[in-house]
Order: structure tokens, then sequence, then C-alpha cells
């Protein structure tokens, strides 16, 4: 998290927090009780309070008068805090005794992650734009190609060992093809090895209500799923250019359309190509094996991350996801032997 240079690194700064919702706690907690930041807050004001507060602009300013705040973080749609924000830009604008912030823009800043609340019309209109850059666009492109064939060449050697091993496992197709989501909400197939006893490839459903039905993991589809390994045959259709490798991770139709009906804007995560890894599935952590979220709960976070990932994509962010896939697989890899003392 960067502050503005009138923010000193050396000092930590008391701060006031005026927003609502449990992103704000979030935000508190995370700031509170880490060191690594050159701040904190010492009141956190929601609109609640801020509304049943006589002469709440007054009580506020006294309020950085005496606990000598030296920052304010607000969200700046909060409409009870349009009647103070005139005075709260004298002093960070003129008097320069306090420095504001955006809420959303802090919030952001602080997990790489867009803040669900901050989700209106206008911030599409503002963030969101089809394409980043002409140069952007052709190396995104060529990285992909180049990527899938050198995936495809490892794969070739790797099948006959996978295709062994499942059917000593029993019996069942190596691959299966699902029909998911992709760039603007079109339907795109792609094609996985089966990891599962079962193909539900219309399925609205996640893993454990699967597993529920009777539909499980099958060890050989553990071991694949944890080195992603069933994910590789997702180059023909990126080669194809329906998906990309780096991408927010597209849903089957069913899973998709179910949760597009409870999230709102949730379709908006389609705007750009799908990928084999992207953002959340670099910081997120599902349940067991599985690189998809498993729940509602789960479904909201991947999406906030998702949307940083429309947002700010840029072929360094695609480095850095790609770096933190690689640490991820090869560290699934390492194998910590104790040596005697």
């Amino acid at each position: 998290m960067v502050l503005y240079n009138k923010v000193s690194p050396q000092t930590e700064h008391k701060a006031i927090l005026i927003a609502d919702g449990d992103e704000a706690i979030e935000l508190v907690d995370e700031i509170n009780n880490n060191d690594r930041y050159n701040y904190f807050f010492v009141r956190i004001v929601d609109e609640a309070t801020a509304t049943a507060t006589p002469d709440f602009d007054k009580k506020l300013l006294a309020l950085i008068e005496r606990e000598d705040i030296s920052i304010i973080v607000a969200n700046p749609n909060g409409g009870y805090i349009e009647s103070v924000l005139p005075k709260i830009f004298d002093l960070s604008y003129i008097t320069f005794k306090l420095t504001f912030l955006d809420f959303y823009k802090v919030y952001e800043d602080t997990f790489d992650k867009v803040p669900l609340s901050a989700l209106r019309y206008d911030w599409f209109i503002k963030h969101v734009s089809q394409s980043k850059s002409f140069t952007y666009d052709v190396l995104k492109r060529v990285i992909d190609v180049v990527g899938s064939v050198v995936l495809g060449i490892i794969f070739i050697i790797l099948l006959p060992f996978i295709y062994i091993a499942m059917r000593i496992e029993g019996a069942g197709p190596v691959f299966i093809s699902q029909e998911r989501i992709g760039r603007f909400n079109k339907p795109v197939t792609v094609y996985k090895i089966r990891t599962m006893t079962e193909n539900r490839s219309a399925s609205a459903t996640w893993t454990d209500e699967d597993a529920v039905q009777g539909n499980q993991v099958t060890k050989v589809g553990n071991v694949l799923r944890k080195l992603s390994i069933d994910e590789i045959p997702q180059v023909w259709t990126i080669l194809k250019g329906d998906m990309s490798l780096i991408g927010p991770r597209n849903d089957i139709k069913g899973l998709g359309d179910r949760l597009a009906a409870e999230i709102p804007y949730y379709n908006v995560r389609n705007f750009v190509k799908p990928g084999v890894t992207g953002w959340a599935q670099t910081h997120q952590h599902y349940m067991g094996v599985n690189i998809s979220p498993q729940s509602l709960t789960e479904s909201k976070e991947r999406l906030s991350y998702d949307l940083y990932y429309v947002k700010n994509r840029s072929l360094m962010l695609d480095v850095a996801v790609a770096l933190r896939t690689l640490k991820t697989v090869l560290s699934r890899f390492v194998v910590k032997i104790k040596l005697p003392r």
C-alpha cells in the first residue's frame, strides 16, 4: 500500500475510516493488525453513526483536531459524507494538513482486488475498456500461441502414461468436452482430461455438491488436478483464439448461469478472454484440490479478483500471474526431507 508522498513512511499516522460494510471491517482488520503499514485506524464511522450524530461535520472536524488525524479514508459515494467533504477538501488540498484517500482505491491497493460495493454503472464506464493497447493484444496472442505449443508437446509426452494409469483404475473416457462461457458470454467448447467418475458438462453444481450425488474425483484425477495436468488439453481452444493462457477462469454454462442470477454484475468478468489460470486462481485458496470456487461466497471473492484483472490487465500483470502459477505448481513437487541431527 503506497500513500501519497506527503505521508512520511517513517511515521505511524492516525487515520479515520468513513465507510460501511464487511469490506470496511476487513480493511481495518488488515491495516491495524499488520505493522508493515505506516498508518492505523483510530475510528471507523459508518452511515448509521454519521446519520444519527447531530452536527456530524463539526464533530468530525473536532475529532480530527483532537486526535491529530492525518489521514481520512472515506467512501466518496456515501451520501452522509457530502456535507463534510468541502471542509475535508480544504484541509487536504488547501492547507495540506490532511491526506484524503478514496476507500475503494485503498481497498484495491491493499488486497489486489476490487471491492464489490464499488460496482456501479459509472465504475465500469470509467475502468473497463475493450482493448488495453494494440501492442498488448498482439504480444498476449503471441505468448498464448507459443505457450500452447510448448504445453501441447509436454502433454503428448505425458499422455501414454496418463492413459495407462486411467486404464488401471477403471473404464471411462480419457477426454471430456464441456460447454463453457467464453468472452462476451458466447459459448466455448473446451477439452479436459476426465478427473471425475462422471462427466456432467452441463452441471450447475460445485464439486462438493456433485460428490453428494455420487460423482467423485478419481484417484488419477486427484493427482492430475494437483498438478493442473487435466487443464492442458485446453491449449487447443487457446490456439483457436477462444481462450488465453491467462484470464478469468470460465465457468461451465450451467454453473455460470446460476452465479449470474445470484451475483450482480457477475457476467462482466467475461469482458475479456477466459484463461486456464488467472489472478483469482493465484490469490484464492479453494476447497481441496479445486481451482474454482465451491460456494457463493468464494464466487463473489473470485469476482472481485477477476474485475481487478479486467481493470488492470497488462503484460506485467500477466507475467506476475504466470510466475505465481509456476510457483504453485512447482511447490507440489517439492518433497521436504528431514535430515538426522
